[in-house]
């Protein structure tokens, strides 16, 4: 995404079509495989309200990796036990593992 990022805003290789002409946003989004609406946030007119590529929106998970996938496994396997847990039972056991998470 930032190679294709850059190729428009510096005004580089695939910015430009066949003819010598400037592409359309669209055309330019479409040859690369990426939503307008996305490629939009990233490629706006002033560079002050350019998304930064990479920097990620929302707040930060609540597990790291192996956590998720401990409690991923946790679950897997009371299912396959014919014991499947319903999601109460899976918050109750991510609160034992973070007590500092809660419901709200």
């Amino acid at each position: 995404m930032s190679v294709v990022v850059d190729n428009w805003a510096n005004k580089k290789d695939s910015y430009w079509g066949e003819n010598g002409k400037p592409l359309s946003q669209q055309t330019f989004c479409n040859l690369h495989g990426i939503l307008l609406k996305t490629f939009r946030k990233y490629a706006t007119g002033k560079k002050k309200n350019r998304r930064v590529v990479g920097c990620k929106v929302g707040k930060p998970a609540s597990l790291v990796k192996d956590e998720m996938d401990f409690v991923g496994n946790i679950i897997v396997r009371a299912d396959r036990g014919n014991e499947g847990k319903n999601r109460a039972e899976a918050v109750d056991l991510i609160q034992e593992l973070k007590p500092d998470i809660t419901r709200a």
